[in-house]
């Protein structure tokens, strides 16, 4: 009697994980992508052609970054490398960050 509610209890256990794994990769794997947000021109830009060495002065002059929408990857992948999401963004980073523009 112990024996058979230590492996119902064991297979209700396994059950459960295997439900919760199954969920998990569904979701994970075939739930919908978020809308496409990211700038069309930034689409089209070739960020190839930017000078990394020359990045521009962060004095808050131009765009914040949350006035910048989130960037999405269209269809997963790039026919070419873009253009920076953020090109327009002059806000100052925070004391003591690390610039990782370039």
């Amino acid at each position: 009697m112990v024996m058979t509610t230590m492996i119902r209890i064991l297979l209700y256990t396994l059950s459960f994980f295997v439900l919760v794994v199954s969920g998990l990769f569904l979701f994970v794997f075939f739930s919908s992508r978020p809308e496409m947000m990211t700038d069309p021109a930034v689409l089209a830009a070739d960020g190839s052609l930017i000078n990394y060495c020359e990045l521009p002065v962060l004095d808050g002059r131009g765009k914040q970054a949350v006035d910048i929408p989130k960037g999405n990857t269209p269809g997963c992948s790039y026919d070419h490398f873009p253009g920076p999401i953020l090109a327009e963004c002059t806000e100052p980073m925070v004391e003591g960050a690390n610039d990782l523009r370039g």
